[in-house]
Protein backbone atom coordinates (compact mmCIF):
# COMPACT_ATOMS: atom_id res chain seq x y z
CA UNK A 1 0.00 0.00 0.00
CA UNK A 2 1.25 3.37 -0.87
CA UNK A 3 0.70 6.56 0.31
CA UNK A 4 -1.85 8.64 -1.67
CA UNK A 5 -0.90 11.03 -4.58
CA UNK A 6 -1.03 14.33 -1.90
CA UNK A 7 0.39 12.87 1.03
CA UNK A 8 4.72 13.19 1.38
CA UNK A 9 5.89 11.27 3.88
CA UNK A 10 8.32 13.43 6.04
CA UNK A 11 9.97 10.95 8.09
CA UNK A 12 12.05 10.27 4.46
CA UNK A 13 13.22 14.25 4.34
CA UNK A 14 14.25 13.77 8.02
CA UNK A 15 16.02 10.85 7.06
CA UNK A 16 17.74 12.71 4.09
CA UNK A 17 18.46 15.56 6.26
CA UNK A 18 20.72 13.02 8.49
CA UNK A 19 22.24 11.44 5.38
CA UNK A 20 23.34 14.91 4.58
CA UNK A 21 24.82 15.77 8.12
CA UNK A 22 26.94 11.74 7.85
CA UNK A 23 27.91 13.03 4.39
CA UNK A 24 29.61 16.53 5.95
CA UNK A 25 31.11 14.05 8.62
CA UNK A 26 32.58 11.54 6.59
CA UNK A 27 33.54 13.91 3.67
CA UNK A 28 35.25 16.21 6.30
CA UNK A 29 37.39 13.46 7.98
CA UNK A 30 39.16 12.50 4.16
CA UNK A 31 39.51 16.07 2.71
CA UNK A 32 40.37 17.70 5.90
CA UNK A 33 41.41 15.18 9.18
CA UNK A 34 44.06 13.22 9.65
CA UNK A 35 44.44 9.90 7.11
CA UNK A 36 42.25 7.41 7.89
CA UNK A 37 44.83 4.99 8.79
CA UNK A 38 45.44 7.32 11.46
CA UNK A 39 41.77 6.91 13.04
CA UNK A 40 41.28 5.42 16.41
CA UNK A 41 38.93 5.54 19.27
CA UNK A 42 36.14 7.34 19.02
CA UNK A 43 37.42 8.51 15.36
CA UNK A 44 37.63 5.16 14.01
CA UNK A 45 33.92 4.54 14.98
CA UNK A 46 32.16 7.76 13.52
CA UNK A 47 34.06 7.48 10.41
CA UNK A 48 33.23 3.83 10.45
CA UNK A 49 29.70 4.90 10.62
CA UNK A 50 29.57 7.34 7.53
CA UNK A 51 32.10 5.96 5.43
CA UNK A 52 29.99 5.23 2.10
CA UNK A 53 26.75 4.48 4.32
CA UNK A 54 25.63 8.51 4.31
CA UNK A 55 25.86 7.58 0.12
CA UNK A 56 24.17 4.50 0.43
CA UNK A 57 21.42 6.11 2.65
CA UNK A 58 20.77 8.50 -0.27
CA UNK A 59 20.57 5.72 -2.95
CA UNK A 60 18.51 3.97 -1.09
CA UNK A 61 15.69 6.68 -0.23
CA UNK A 62 16.28 7.61 -4.29
CA UNK A 63 14.86 4.28 -4.98
CA UNK A 64 11.96 4.91 -2.57
CA UNK A 65 10.90 7.94 -3.78
CA UNK A 66 10.47 7.21 -7.44
CA UNK A 67 8.73 4.07 -6.47
CA UNK A 68 6.05 5.62 -4.70
CA UNK A 69 5.84 8.51 -7.39
CA UNK A 70 5.87 5.27 -10.43
CA UNK A 71 3.35 3.48 -7.71
CA UNK A 72 0.57 6.91 -7.94
CA UNK A 73 1.18 7.35 -11.66
CA UNK A 74 3.11 5.92 -14.37
CA UNK A 75 2.53 7.71 -17.62
CA UNK A 76 4.22 8.46 -20.59
CA UNK A 77 5.09 11.83 -18.99
CA UNK A 78 5.95 10.60 -15.64
CA UNK A 79 8.73 8.73 -17.32
CA UNK A 80 9.95 11.24 -19.64
CA UNK A 81 10.22 13.37 -16.58
CA UNK A 82 12.59 10.94 -15.06
CA UNK A 83 14.56 9.99 -17.85
CA UNK A 84 15.34 14.13 -18.59
CA UNK A 85 15.99 14.06 -14.71
CA UNK A 86 18.16 10.99 -15.17
CA UNK A 87 19.90 13.20 -18.04
CA UNK A 88 20.21 16.41 -16.05
CA UNK A 89 21.70 14.74 -12.88
CA UNK A 90 24.11 12.24 -15.42
CA UNK A 91 25.49 15.56 -16.76
CA UNK A 92 25.77 17.12 -13.58
CA UNK A 93 27.87 14.06 -12.19
CA UNK A 94 30.27 14.62 -14.76
CA UNK A 95 30.72 17.88 -14.13
CA UNK A 96 31.12 17.24 -10.57
CA UNK A 97 33.36 14.19 -11.43
CA UNK A 98 35.98 16.98 -12.44
CA UNK A 99 36.71 17.95 -8.68
CA UNK A 100 35.12 14.92 -7.00
CA UNK A 101 36.57 11.25 -7.56
CA UNK A 102 33.35 10.07 -6.01
CA UNK A 103 30.44 11.56 -7.24
CA UNK A 104 27.52 10.24 -7.28
CA UNK A 105 25.23 11.92 -9.77
CA UNK A 106 26.24 9.92 -12.25
CA UNK A 107 24.95 6.58 -10.71
CA UNK A 108 21.72 8.51 -9.74
CA UNK A 109 20.96 9.29 -13.62
CA UNK A 110 21.49 5.31 -14.75
CA UNK A 111 19.32 4.24 -12.01
CA UNK A 112 16.99 6.79 -12.77
CA UNK A 113 16.53 6.07 -16.31
CA UNK A 114 16.00 2.01 -15.76
CA UNK A 115 13.41 2.87 -12.72
CA UNK A 116 10.25 2.40 -14.98
CA UNK A 117 11.46 -0.69 -16.63
CA UNK A 118 12.74 -1.93 -13.01
CA UNK A 119 9.11 -0.54 -11.27
CA UNK A 120 7.84 -3.36 -13.10
CA UNK A 121 9.48 -6.30 -12.16
CA UNK A 122 7.95 -8.13 -9.02
CA UNK A 123 9.00 -7.80 -5.52
CA UNK A 124 10.79 -11.00 -5.39
CA UNK A 125 12.49 -10.19 -8.87
CA UNK A 126 13.64 -6.82 -7.53
CA UNK A 127 14.98 -8.59 -4.34
CA UNK A 128 17.11 -11.20 -6.38
CA UNK A 129 18.37 -8.30 -8.61
CA UNK A 130 19.37 -6.56 -5.33
CA UNK A 131 21.44 -10.14 -4.13
CA UNK A 132 22.47 -10.80 -7.70
CA UNK A 133 24.29 -6.97 -7.49
CA UNK A 134 25.98 -7.34 -4.35
CA UNK A 135 27.58 -10.89 -4.74
CA UNK A 136 28.69 -10.39 -8.93
CA UNK A 137 30.91 -8.23 -7.57
CA UNK A 138 34.04 -9.56 -6.46
CA UNK A 139 33.60 -11.77 -9.74
CA UNK A 140 33.79 -8.31 -11.83
CA UNK A 141 36.71 -6.48 -9.47
CA UNK A 142 38.75 -9.69 -10.14
CA UNK A 143 38.31 -9.54 -13.74
CA UNK A 144 38.22 -6.19 -14.82
CA UNK A 145 41.48 -5.98 -12.08
CA UNK A 146 39.63 -3.77 -9.66
CA UNK A 147 42.46 -1.33 -8.46
CA UNK A 148 45.02 -0.89 -11.60
CA UNK A 149 43.80 1.98 -12.99
CA UNK A 150 43.99 3.82 -9.68
CA UNK A 151 46.64 6.49 -8.05
CA UNK A 152 45.53 6.04 -4.30
CA UNK A 153 47.88 8.79 -3.15
CA UNK A 154 46.63 11.19 -5.40
CA UNK A 155 42.83 10.00 -5.64
CA UNK A 156 42.93 9.57 -9.59
CA UNK A 157 42.20 7.89 -11.98
CA UNK A 158 44.17 6.61 -15.25
CA UNK A 159 41.98 6.76 -18.79
CA UNK A 160 39.03 8.44 -17.08
CA UNK A 161 38.17 10.66 -19.96
CA UNK A 162 38.28 7.83 -22.51
CA UNK A 163 35.31 5.86 -23.34
CA UNK A 164 36.73 2.29 -21.82
CA UNK A 165 37.44 3.92 -18.48
CA UNK A 166 34.59 6.25 -18.61
CA UNK A 167 32.54 3.12 -18.91
CA UNK A 168 34.60 1.02 -16.48
CA UNK A 169 34.79 3.92 -13.25
CA UNK A 170 30.98 4.18 -13.85
CA UNK A 171 30.29 0.18 -14.05
CA UNK A 172 32.85 -1.67 -11.83
CA UNK A 173 36.30 0.46 -10.26
CA UNK A 174 34.96 3.68 -9.23
CA UNK A 175 34.10 5.33 -5.92
CA UNK A 176 30.53 4.39 -6.21
CA UNK A 177 29.98 2.19 -9.22
CA UNK A 178 26.94 0.81 -10.71
CA UNK A 179 27.78 -2.70 -9.56
CA UNK A 180 27.13 -3.05 -6.72
CA UNK A 181 26.06 0.08 -5.57
CA UNK A 182 22.90 0.22 -7.52
CA UNK A 183 21.53 -2.46 -5.47
CA UNK A 184 20.60 0.67 -2.62
CA UNK A 185 18.46 1.84 -5.49
CA UNK A 186 16.91 -1.27 -6.61
CA UNK A 187 15.86 -2.27 -2.34
CA UNK A 188 14.44 1.36 -2.39
CA UNK A 189 12.03 0.70 -5.14
CA UNK A 190 11.30 -2.91 -3.68
CA UNK A 191 10.69 -0.79 0.12
CA UNK A 192 8.50 1.91 -2.00
CA UNK A 193 5.32 -0.72 -2.29
CA UNK A 194 5.11 -1.01 1.93
CA UNK A 195 2.93 1.06 3.45
CA UNK A 196 4.95 3.65 5.03
CA UNK A 197 2.37 5.23 7.22
CA UNK A 198 2.27 2.44 9.03
CA UNK A 199 3.99 2.13 12.45
CA UNK A 200 4.79 -1.36 12.67
CA UNK A 201 6.71 -1.03 9.46
CA UNK A 202 8.55 1.58 10.58
CA UNK A 203 9.45 -0.59 13.48
CA UNK A 204 10.54 -3.54 11.78
CA UNK A 205 12.43 -0.96 8.96
CA UNK A 206 14.57 0.44 12.03
CA UNK A 207 15.34 -2.74 14.10
CA UNK A 208 16.16 -4.28 10.62
CA UNK A 209 18.52 -1.86 10.19
CA UNK A 210 20.23 -2.23 13.37
CA UNK A 211 20.60 -6.24 13.71
CA UNK A 212 21.65 -6.14 9.48
CA UNK A 213 24.21 -3.41 10.38
CA UNK A 214 25.56 -5.40 13.99
CA UNK A 215 25.66 -8.80 12.24
CA UNK A 216 27.59 -7.88 9.12
CA UNK A 217 30.09 -6.16 11.39
CA UNK A 218 30.11 -8.94 13.88
CA UNK A 219 30.74 -11.48 10.84
CA UNK A 220 33.50 -9.21 9.09
CA UNK A 221 35.53 -9.05 12.16
CA UNK A 222 35.47 -12.19 13.07
CA UNK A 223 35.94 -13.28 8.95
CA UNK A 224 39.02 -11.16 8.57
CA UNK A 225 40.58 -12.68 12.33
CA UNK A 226 40.12 -15.68 11.02
CA UNK A 227 41.07 -15.58 7.27
CA UNK A 228 44.24 -13.51 8.76
CA UNK A 229 45.77 -16.21 10.50
CA UNK A 230 44.92 -18.98 8.41
CA UNK A 231 46.61 -20.35 5.00
CA UNK A 232 44.63 -17.51 3.00
CA UNK A 233 46.07 -14.57 5.36
CA UNK A 234 49.36 -16.19 4.72
CA UNK A 235 48.86 -16.16 1.18
CA UNK A 236 47.40 -13.29 0.44
CA UNK A 237 47.90 -10.83 3.42
CA UNK A 238 46.05 -9.33 5.89
CA UNK A 239 45.80 -5.86 3.79
CA UNK A 240 43.96 -8.09 0.72
CA UNK A 241 41.95 -10.55 3.26
CA UNK A 242 40.73 -7.35 4.93
CA UNK A 243 39.64 -5.88 1.36
CA UNK A 244 37.50 -9.11 0.90
CA UNK A 245 36.42 -9.41 4.20
CA UNK A 246 36.21 -6.02 5.41
CA UNK A 247 33.37 -3.56 5.48
CA UNK A 248 34.93 -0.38 4.29
CA UNK A 249 33.34 1.18 0.91
CA UNK A 250 36.18 0.67 -1.19
CA UNK A 251 35.94 -1.86 -2.73
CA UNK A 252 32.26 -2.67 -1.64
CA UNK A 253 32.71 -6.12 -1.30
CA UNK A 254 29.35 -8.05 -0.01
CA UNK A 255 29.71 -7.42 3.60
CA UNK A 256 30.22 -4.14 3.17
CA UNK A 257 27.01 -3.49 1.26
CA UNK A 258 24.88 -5.37 3.95
CA UNK A 259 26.80 -2.89 6.97
CA UNK A 260 25.95 -0.20 4.32
CA UNK A 261 22.11 -1.38 3.76
CA UNK A 262 22.17 -1.94 7.66
CA UNK A 263 22.58 1.58 8.30
CA UNK A 264 20.13 2.97 5.61
CA UNK A 265 17.48 1.31 6.45
CA UNK A 266 18.03 2.49 10.18
CA UNK A 267 18.17 6.42 9.19
CA UNK A 268 15.18 5.81 7.25
CA UNK A 269 13.35 3.84 10.29
CA UNK A 270 14.17 6.17 12.74
CA UNK A 271 13.65 9.00 10.41
CA UNK A 272 10.10 8.30 11.19
CA UNK A 273 10.34 6.69 14.29
CA UNK A 274 12.65 9.02 15.93
CA UNK A 275 11.02 11.98 14.27
CA UNK A 276 7.44 11.48 15.79
CA UNK A 277 9.45 12.75 19.39
CA UNK A 278 11.31 15.55 17.61
CA UNK A 279 10.47 19.42 18.66
CA UNK A 280 8.32 20.54 16.32
CA UNK A 281 10.81 23.15 15.55
CA UNK A 282 13.70 20.88 14.96
CA UNK A 283 11.56 18.82 13.01
CA UNK A 284 10.74 21.09 9.96
CA UNK A 285 14.42 22.38 10.34
CA UNK A 286 15.05 18.73 9.20
CA UNK A 287 12.25 18.35 6.48
CA UNK A 288 13.32 21.58 5.40
CA UNK A 289 16.93 20.40 5.06
CA UNK A 290 16.11 17.39 3.55
CA UNK A 291 13.77 18.75 0.73
CA UNK A 292 17.22 20.73 -0.35
CA UNK A 293 19.57 17.65 -0.23
CA UNK A 294 20.69 18.22 -4.29
CA UNK A 295 21.52 21.73 -3.25
CA UNK A 296 23.48 20.60 -0.43
CA UNK A 297 25.83 17.82 -1.86
CA UNK A 298 26.92 19.96 -4.63
CA UNK A 299 27.94 22.63 -2.18
CA UNK A 300 29.73 20.66 0.44
CA UNK A 301 31.55 18.95 -2.26
CA UNK A 302 32.85 22.79 -3.71
CA UNK A 303 33.00 23.58 0.50
CA UNK A 304 35.48 21.05 1.25
CA UNK A 305 37.18 20.95 -1.97
CA UNK A 306 38.19 24.66 -1.81
CA UNK A 307 39.24 24.38 0.90
CA UNK A 308 41.51 21.72 0.48
CA UNK A 309 42.79 24.37 -2.54
CA UNK A 310 43.39 26.38 0.04
CA UNK A 311 45.86 24.51 2.12
CA UNK A 312 43.79 22.71 4.54
CA UNK A 313 43.87 19.28 2.83
CA UNK A 314 44.42 16.94 5.55
CA UNK A 315 45.89 19.53 8.13
CA UNK A 316 42.97 19.12 10.96
CA UNK A 317 43.04 17.15 13.76
CA UNK A 318 40.05 14.86 13.44
CA UNK A 319 38.53 17.14 16.41
CA UNK A 320 38.34 19.97 14.15
CA UNK A 321 37.22 18.07 11.24
CA UNK A 322 33.99 17.48 12.92
CA UNK A 323 33.96 20.75 13.95
CA UNK A 324 33.68 21.64 10.78
CA UNK A 325 31.52 19.61 9.30
CA UNK A 326 28.92 20.20 11.90
CA UNK A 327 29.50 24.13 11.88
CA UNK A 328 28.79 23.32 7.90
CA UNK A 329 25.70 21.16 8.96
CA UNK A 330 24.18 23.68 11.31
CA UNK A 331 24.80 26.48 8.77
CA UNK A 332 22.56 24.38 6.12
CA UNK A 333 19.92 23.54 8.52
CA UNK A 334 19.56 27.62 8.96
CA UNK A 335 19.34 28.05 6.27
CA UNK A 336 16.71 26.02 4.65
CA UNK A 337 14.64 26.53 8.09
CA UNK A 338 14.44 30.60 6.64
CA UNK A 339 13.53 29.45 3.16
CA UNK A 340 11.12 27.28 4.84
CA UNK A 341 12.55 24.41 2.33
CA UNK A 342 11.56 26.43 -1.01
CA UNK A 343 13.12 25.15 -3.53
CA UNK A 344 16.84 26.68 -4.33
CA UNK A 345 18.98 27.32 -7.75
CA UNK A 346 19.37 23.52 -7.92
CA UNK A 347 15.90 22.45 -7.53
CA UNK A 348 14.73 24.89 -9.98
CA UNK A 349 16.31 24.08 -12.76
CA UNK A 350 16.07 20.33 -12.24
CA UNK A 351 12.22 20.80 -12.13
CA UNK A 352 12.52 23.12 -14.55
CA UNK A 353 14.19 20.67 -17.16
CA UNK A 354 12.24 17.63 -16.17
CA UNK A 355 8.86 18.97 -16.76
CA UNK A 356 8.54 20.63 -19.53
CA UNK A 357 5.17 21.07 -20.22
CA UNK A 358 2.03 22.15 -17.51
CA UNK A 359 0.80 18.19 -18.82
CA UNK A 360 4.15 16.67 -17.64
CA UNK A 361 3.88 18.83 -14.74
CA UNK A 362 0.61 17.69 -13.51
CA UNK A 363 2.04 14.21 -13.37
CA UNK A 364 4.61 14.67 -11.31
CA UNK A 365 2.23 16.74 -8.84
CA UNK A 366 3.51 16.25 -5.06
CA UNK A 367 5.97 13.47 -5.72
CA UNK A 368 8.98 12.78 -3.13
CA UNK A 369 11.59 14.64 -3.71
CA UNK A 370 13.87 14.01 -6.48
CA UNK A 371 16.76 11.24 -5.53
CA UNK A 372 19.64 13.18 -4.12
CA UNK A 373 22.72 12.14 -2.62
Amino acid sequence: MTPKPTERLRGIDIARACAICGMFVVHAFLVLGPPSSGLSGWERIVFNLTEGRAAATFVLLAGLGVGQLLSRRETTDSRRVLWRRALFLGGLGVLNLIVWPGDILRLYGVALFAAPWLHRWSSKALSGLVAALILTFPLAAVLVDWDARWDWATLTYRGLWTPSGFVLNLGVDGFRPLLPWLAFFVLGLRLARLDWRDRATQRRMLWAGIWLFVLAELASAGLVRLAIQSAMGERLGAQIVTALLGTHSIPPMPLFMLSALGIACLVLGGGFVLGDHLPRRLQEALVSTGRLALTWYLGHVLLLVGLALAGYGNRLSALAAMGVAFAGFAGVVAVSTLRGGAPMLLERMLRRFSTPSPRADKAMESPPESPRE
